[in-house]
């Protein structure tokens, strides 16, 4: 089986997320170096209040690093995917819009109806035979690069039956 390759669109939405979750991760990185915490001063002389307060210190200076590169990076993921679905759903929405530039009115009320080669109706699908054949309805013979209605499994049928 034959391994599809990625295309242009889906490479440079990978790219772009890999950028800003790293630009928001390097942010969240640099607002938690201008923003430390000062310890407190440890007392006691036990064990238990010696390690509760090690445990407090540690905590309290590391929870700005913690939470500027978590929501560095959470914002920075964020706002690609916010991005990329706004433009992949504009996109779609310019591709689908019938107008002047898609070959179609301004109103798009007199846009010919063309069946595509890769969309399945109730009656099959309409393609070009690559292989000779027979039409299962009239019995006449199919030639490559005549077009077809291929329904199922040896099932095809000419132009003329559909």
């Amino acid at each position: 089986m034959a391994r599809r390759r990625p295309s242009l669109a889906n490479e440079a939405a990978d790219a772009f997320l890999r950028l800003t979750t790293g630009a928001g991760f390097l942010a969240g990185l640099f607002w938690a170096a201008n923003h430390p915490v000062t310890p407190t001063n440890c007392t006691g002389t036990s064990s238990d209040s010696l390690g509760k307060c090690m445990g407090d210190t540690l905590w309290t200076t590391f929870q700005p690093y913690l939470v500027g590169i978590g929501g560095g990076t959470l914002a920075g993921a964020l706002l690609a995917v916010l991005v990329i679905v706004v433009i992949r759903l504009s996109a779609h929405a310019f591709q689908r819009a019938p107008g002047p530039a898609n070959g179609g009115t301004a109103s798009g009320a007199d846009r010919p109806v063309v069946a595509s080669a890769s969309v399945a109706g109730p009656r099959g699908r309409s393609m070009i035979a690559r292989y000779p054949g027979t039409c299962s309805g009239c019995r006449s013979s199919i030639r490559p690069g005549d077009r077809i209605t291929h329904i199922g499994r040896q099932n095809n049928r000419c132009a003329a039956c559909g």
